[in-house]
């Protein structure tokens, strides 16, 4: 999927991952009270703020998980 399939994934719960670019264990995930989108540490513990690259946007890498991971 695409970067606007993957955000628009997170808004509606969903966990999704960018396998080029990511380490393993990590997932963004959206913050429904911030209404911004974050990395999720292999912990499941907030990270921080998701700022998109270039090299992001042009990713068809974006897949969804279905536990965070």
């Amino acid at each position: 999927m695409d970067l606007n399939d993957a955000v628009h994934t997170a808004q509606c719960g969903g966990f999704v991952r960018d396998d080029a670019t990511m380490a393993p264990g990590w997932s963004v995930r959206w913050d429904k009270d911030e209404k911004l989108l974050y990395y999720f540490n292999p912990k499941g513990e907030r990270a921080h703020r998701i700022r998109f690259s270039d090299q992001m946007r042009a990713s068809y890498q974006w897949r969804t998980t279905l536990d965070g991971q």
